[in-house]
This record gives C-alpha cells, structure tokens and sequence, in this order.
C-alpha cells in the first residue's frame, strides 16, 4: 500500500519520501521521511466530504504565524490544498499534506510538569481566541463527537455489562442533562474539539524542560462553547494521574490568562469532562465491539475508567477552579468576610473574658519538640502539651504547621514520608476544662457529636451564621464535653452570647491537653462529614480561603492569631553572609530543613524528606 501513495505523494506534492504508517480511526495516515523534510500524508476515508478538509486547511491557516504549534499545509503541485486520487482499487481518495511536528506524543510523557501544563492551557487558550473569528459551515454538521450533543450515548447503556459502571455513566448523563440549557446559552466559537494526548506533541531539553511542540489533527473542528475545548483538554490530561484536580486547576489557570473565562465556564465545566469520557468509553466498546482486533479503538478505556471511578466532591472542584481563576472560592465570600471584619469586636465573648492579652503559644514544626517521634504523638504527649505554660488563657495559632498530627488519617499516602496533613485551619484557646462556651452572634445548630476516636475532636458543635445579606457560614467548635450531644439537637437556634456547651477535659475530649478549637467554614458543602482541621500544606492556597482565620469571632485582629512563618530569603541572605563561598547551594530553590529525627528531615511547613545526602548544608 505504501509504495502506491508514495507514488502518488511524489506526483502531486513533489515530495519524494518513503512513508510509515501511522495510527488512526477512520483514515489512512503516513509519516512521510524525505531527504528535504518530514511531513504527514493524509488520506482521507473514502466519501470524505471536502468540506472537512476544507475547514481544517481554512482555520490552521488563519492561526498561521501566531507561534501556537499547529501544522504547516503542503500545497498541491497546482497550489490546491488537496488532491483528489485514487486508491490502489480505484476508490477516490482526498489527500492532502502538512509538515510534520517534532515531538512525541504528551501520552507517553510522566511526569506531567506544572510548567508543561501552564504551556499547554495557554496554547489552548490563544487558539481558541484566535479562533472567535473563524468561521465555517462544516462546524455545524451532525457530529457525535460534539459535548453539546452527547446525551446520544443514552441509546447504548445496554453495552456496559458492568451495573457499577453503568450507574456510573447514567449519573454523568443526568448531571449533563440537567446543565445542557443553561450551557446552550453560552457563546458559540470554532473549537479544536479533541485536545487529547495523542493530538498534543511535545519536545523536552534540559534548559525549558516540556514544552508544546505541536497541536495538531483539527478534523474535529465544531461549534461549541470554550467551556467545551477546555473540558475535552481536562479530561485526557488527567488520566490516571496521583492528582487530577490540582493538574485540572492549573491547566484552567493558564487557559484563563489568555481567554478569559466566565464563572458560568467555571459551573459546568467537569460535568462536561465527565461526560467526554463517558462518550469516549461508549464509543470504544461500541468500536470494539466491530473491530476486536484493532488497539486504537479502546487504547482509553482503562484509564478513563479508573477516572470515572474515582469520587470527586464537586464542590471542591469548583471552589478550586474558581481560585485558579481568580475568583471568589464561594460565590459572596467577600461579604461575608467584610461582615466578620466590620463586627469585629462586636461579637459576643466565647469564654467569659478578654482574650486581647492572651499570648500566643508555638507549637509549629520549629518551635516545640513535641512529638519526640514525628509519627508517633503518644497519649501522655497529647494531654501535656502547654503543661509548662502558667496562665489561665493562651491561644494556638491559625494557619500554623504543625508535627502533631500524626496518625495514618492525616496522611495522603501510605509512606512515612506521604505528605500529610500539618497546617492547623482554626484557632486553639487553651484553658482548663469545664469552662462554658458561649456564642458569638446568633447561629442554628447543624451538627452535634461524639467523635470517640483517640486524638479526634471529642465532643463538637458546627453552627451556622448569616450575614445582612442571608450569605451563609459556619463555625465550629471541637473539643467539647460530649454531653453536649445530649442537650443539644441539629436545628436548634442558639443566640448571641448564649451558653451552648462547655469546655472537654483529656478524658473525653479525644484525648487532648483540655482546649477549645475553633473553626471558620464559608461553605458547608466543601466541608466533608469529618470537616479536616488542618489541612495539607500543598493545599493551603484552597483550604485557607475556604476556612479564614477565624480571628473576628474572638473579637481578635488576625495579625494577632495569623502564623507568619520564617522568611526563606533572609534565612539564606544570613547564609550567605556566614557561610564560606565555597559551600554552595545544589538548588535554584534550596530546601530549608528545622528539624530531623533518624533518616527523615523536615520542612517548616511539615513536609517530611528523607535524609539522603552526606553534607546537610549543601542542601
């Protein structure tokens, strides 16, 4: 077969190459190797219409010049864009040609660098804004790979012989379903459509590591919202990747630097990921079920599978690319905090007293030795903590790394050295047990329990608030004498400066030196049933937007309660100033150790490294 389009590629193209064929689902594709370049030859499936290739040659030629990795056509010998030939059996064929991209396809690239992802949404996202001003008939045909119109896919659920997944698949088509009017009224633009890995090249060198060499294949071409491309391009990308949602948020970020998205964008846009790769997997067991032996067809399905398969909270998800955009991480959070910050010192008093002198206690990654193991905060260490600290009232601080979280639930892996959860999202009055609490504005009981676990929260109390707005939030209070269990019930209506519980000791309150945590919530939804109170320090940028320094409600300037960790820059500016020139740094972003304990090191943030170098200070 080759040696008749090479042939027939030298005739009509004038280029004299010997061809490999290449993968592809409908059409023949060759990779043509010639002495003056290289170069792909694409024939087109038999009854091709040409207005397909039409539209392609049409929009990569209007995106020509703007540095954005698409293809390069190869003219016709008579300067047409493609050639009409027959094949080998006398089928006519339309056949054009493009310069082929350096680079591998991203599919076989791990891992998947921040910087490569910040490099791909900003392609992605000056495509699609050069492309508003694209348009074509083609864009508007009858195509089941169009996002808008994938709800087809609910005529063949009978082909998933799994009942988990095919659950899985009508809950997606429900949630589509249930956001497809609001997204018809979106704006429509020329998309590329499928962004997926084996329509993304990349080259990688030392010096700018990962980067975009080529976007290609645009046979996909619909009209669509951008919310749609953006989808599409979330979906291959995070297959089978440790964190899909942070690789989600980033590639979000970059995209919306360069066309802009809207909050509505923002609403639909994983359900529309969720629901490509349910059409992506409909579709390949439909193919597969055609064409058994060809690989292509299902070389997704695994790892979209275990996507699907995964539990996301699509409040979470939301929050998170609402940050990566720069908007609010709950609709509203701004006049929330305004309301706090206005009555700040207004609120009525939690203890029944002053806290405007309590001290502040350190109880960070460097500023106490306790635990001795950190991984292993023993009981008789958790009730003594501030044992040697002699007044009535002292607070621990909001945003605070912290080693005293140490059991497995804290973990995000399995290793001693996962990283873990550290960062403490409330503030810690410390105090003797028994003390009564009150409430600081008037707020409706939402949970009250028992949590029994060692080193849990004891006895807790969530309330929620409204501002002058009805905008809702929530405070909790952790560390309570369980009873409160008995002598309160979810609805209640506790008011302002009303006594609601009281303080736990050691006994009772999930084993803890006798002290209050208090916790500020904007949202209950991206609160799960365990609601963390702390958080992982990777995970800052979205947890402390979502739980704030709760500061106000103790009628407390946040400066005062806020943890302000140490200043790497004046760390290594004092190095340098001590440190013989001939000690240099390995690391353009050197790592600043505190503490070590055997073979493990830590960071002030609480993220543990093991201890494989001889010489510390070149670290």
């Amino acid at each position: 077969m080759s040696n008749h389009w090479e042939k027939k590629l030298y005739e009509n193209f004038e280029i004299k190459a010997s061809l490999k064929s290449l993968d592809g689902e409908f059409d023949l594709n060759f990779f043509a190797h010639s002495n003056d370049g290289k170069y792909v030859m694409k024939v087109m499936r038999i009854g091709c219409h040409a207005d397909l290739i039409n539209m392609q040659c049409a929009a990569i030629r209007l995106l020509e010049g703007k540095n954005l990795c698409t293809p390069e056509i190869i003219p016709t010998n008579s300067g047409a864009d493609f050639a009409s030939i027959n094949d080998e059996k006398g089928n006519l064929r339309l056949v054009w040609v493009i310069k082929a991209k350096s680079g591998i396809c991203y599919s076989g690239v791990e891992p998947r660098s921040e910087d490569f992802i910040n490099d791909l949404g900003s392609k992605i996202g000056e495509i699609d804004n050069a492309l508003k001003q694209f348009d074509h008939p083609y864009l508007d045909r009858d195509f089941k790979w169009n996002l808008m119109k994938s709800d087809w896919i609910s005529d063949y659920l009978d082909l998933i012989s799994d009942n988990k997944r095919k659950d899985i698949i009508i809950s997606i088509i429900e949630e589509y379903q249930s956001i497809l009017h609001e997204a018809r009224k979106l704006p429509h633009f020329a998309i590329h459509n499928d962004l997926n890995d084996y329509n993304i090249l990349v080259t990688s060198d030392d010096h700018d590591g990962v980067l975009v060499s080529g976007i290609i294949d645009f046979g996909d071409m619909v009209r669509s919202p951008h919310v749609c491309e953006l989808a599409i391009a979330c979906a291959y990308i995070v297959l089978d990747q440790a964190n899909p949602i942070k690789i989600i948020a980033n590639l979000v970020a970059a995209y919306h630097k360069k066309n802009q998205l809207k909050e509505k964008d923002l609403d639909l846009l994983f359900i529309f990921l969720k629901m490509r790769l349910a059409v992506s997997v409909i579709n390949s067991t439909m193919m597969a079920k055609e064409n058994p032996d060809d690989p292509y067809i299902t070389i997704s399905q695994g790892p979209a599978w275990r996507f699907l398969e995964q539990e996301f909270d699509p409040n979470i998800v939301l929050a998170k690319l609402r940050i990566a955009c720069g908007f609010e991480v709950i609709k509203n959070s701004k006049r929330i905090l305004a309301y706090l910050n206005k009555n700040c010192g207004k609120f009525s008093n939690i203890f029944n007293c002053d806290l405007v002198h309590a001290p502040m206690v350190d109880l960070s990654v460097f500023g106490t030795v306790i635990p001795e193991n950190p991984f292993n905060l023993t009981s008789s260490e958790a009730t003594k903590i501030g044992a040697d600290i002699n007044v009535d009232y002292w607070l621990g601080f909001w945003g605070e790394p912290r080693l005293i979280y140490t059991s497995h639930e804290f973990r995000t892996g399995k290793y001693n050295n996962s990283n873990r959860r550290s960062i403490h999202l409330g503030i810690d009055i410390f105090t003797n047990s028994g003390h009564k609490i009150s409430a600081p504005l008037h707020g409706i009981v939402r949970t009250v329990e028992n949590r029994k676990s060692q080193l849990d929260y004891g006895g807790i109390v969530i309330l929620e608030h409204s501002n002058n707005h009805g905008d809702k939030f929530y405070s909790l209070y952790g560390h309570l004498n369980p009873s409160v269990v008995d002598e309160l019930s979810v609805g209640q209506i506790i008011e302002k400066g009303e006594v609601f519980c009281e303080l736990g000791s050691s006994n009772n309150n999930g084993g803890w030196a006798p002290h209050l945590h208090l916790q500020l919530s904007l949202s209950l939804e991206c609160m799960d049933n365990n609601w963390p109170g702390v958080a992982d320090p990777d995970e800052m940028n979205f947890w402390g937007k979502i739980c704030p320094n709760p500061a106000s409600l103790l009628n407390l300037p946040d400066n005062k309660t806020h943890y302000k960790k140490i200043d790497e820059k004046d760390i290594l500016e004092k190095r340098k100033n001590n440190f013989g020139s001939n000690l240099k740094l390995s690391y353009g972003n050197p790592l600043m150790f505190g503490r070590g304990w055997k073979h493990y090191l830590f960071d002030q943030m609480g993220r543990t490294y093991l201890d494989a170098y001889n010489n510390v200070p070149h670290v």
